[in-house]
């Protein structure tokens, strides 16, 4: 997000104030460098010392003690005549544990949703499925008379928010017409999608342009917009959004919103260990 409305620059980029060590490990910055090469360059039959040394330009005698310390606590491995190198299972296996050390959180959310809030007065929330439901999991508010409201834990209609069918849209065909034949449909509005046709309609265009709409579909009078979070798999796990009076929010939208939504998204993502192709 560039200008906030003091008309500082603000950015939800980590990359911008990616941190540079103090007092840098140089032994430690070798060894993080000698793991990377071999993630990148050791195939199935592995990586020479030679090769190694020559990438990175690291003398031969630094580069086997690294190599020698890793292998004996499993997370490098050497072929049979140990002349080659390769990454270990116990790499992998502490890799495994990182998605159980990050989720969405109230402490990476809420900023995120505040600095929104802050920049165009409009209510900012998260949603998470919760069967036929989108359940709001964190939100902020302007502090203004006429807004959109919600509150934790409100269970919206999944088919009638773009929150909504954003995590609709990556179900399958068949997945959809399921989902219309085993829940009921209600229609809030005269906006509202009620059919398995119409809906696949609309999530076509939502997987197409990265984005949701709701154009009065649940409540009359109210417009949203919602964007993608996505986890390490590259899942829709969430969705983020904006709401407000539709004659107000729908200019904002093309004018700011959109586009301030889409990097949030990409930030919050990133945190979940979401990395765009």
């Amino acid at each position: 997000m560039k200008d906030n409305e003091n008309g500082q620059n603000t950015t939800f980029d980590d990359s911008v104030n990616k941190h540079s060590p103090k007092y840098p490990v140089l032994t430690l910055e070798k060894a993080i460098e000698i793991i990377d090469f071999l993630k990148k360059n050791a195939g199935e039959s592995g990586v020479s010392l030679v090769e190694i040394c020559q990438g990175l330009e690291m003398k031969k005698s630094s580069v086997h003690r690294i190599l020698d310390t890793l292998y004996s606590y499993d997370y490098v491995e050497k072929n049979s005549s140990g002349s080659r190198y390769k990454l270990s299972w116990e790499l992998y296996n502490i890799g495994n544990t990182v998605p159980k050390q990050h989720s969405l959180s109230a402490e990476q959310c809420v900023p995120i949703l505040t600095c929104l809030c802050e920049k165009h007065i409009e209510s900012f929330s998260i949603g998470i499925r919760d069967g036929a439901f989108v359940t709001v999991a964190f939100n902020v508010e302007p502090n203004i008379s006429l807004k959109a409201s919600s509150h934790i834990g409100e269970k919206l209609p999944i088919y009638a928010t773009s929150k909504g069918k954003l995590i609709l849209s990556q179900l399958s065909d068949s997945k959809i017409y399921d989902f219309f034949r085993e829940n009921k449909i209600e229609a809030f509005t005269s906006s509202t999608i009620t059919t398995p046709g119409k809906m696949l309609n609309e999530l076509f265009d939502i997987r197409e342009n990265g984005f949701a709409l709701d154009k009065e579909e649940h409540c009359e009078g109210l417009s949203c917009i919602a964007v993608p979070i996505k986890n390490f798999e590259g899942k829709i796990i969430a969705s983020l959004g904006a709401s407000g009076p539709t004659q107000r929010i729908l200019p904002k939208i093309e004018n700011g919103i959109k586009q301030d939504l889409i990097e949030a998204s990409k930030s919050i993502s990133s945190k979940l260990g979401y990395k765009e192709k």
